[in-house]
């Protein structure tokens, strides 16, 4: 499966995983049919509280939904200083 790139398309694959139409996926999130198939095409971008909502009603990491990236690639406070030590070394 293609790894989708942008977050509308991440939506509609986290929609088509859960087998849910369009209406039943908004209903459950407290968006209209059409917001959903905006954002699902691209057309308008995802609001903070929107993305909280799918977030929550589905229990996605809010990461994956807008930059694609997985809760392992996120960098821990571990990382962090590593990579902050080993610029202050150079």
């Amino acid at each position: 499966m293609i790894k989708p790139e942008q977050p509308g398309e991440r939506i509609q694959q986290l929609r088509m995983d859960l087998q849910l139409s369009q209406k039943s996926f908004a209903e459950k999130v407290s968006i209209t049919q059409g917001a959903l198939s905006q954002l699902e095409s691209g057309k308008s971008t995802l609001s903070l509280p929107t993305i909280q909502k799918i977030s929550q009603a589905f229990s996605v990491d809010c990461n994956w939904l807008v930059l694609g990236i997985e809760e392992s690639e996120v960098p821990t406070e571990k990382d962090s200083n590593i990579v902050k030590g080993a610029i202050n070394k150079q």
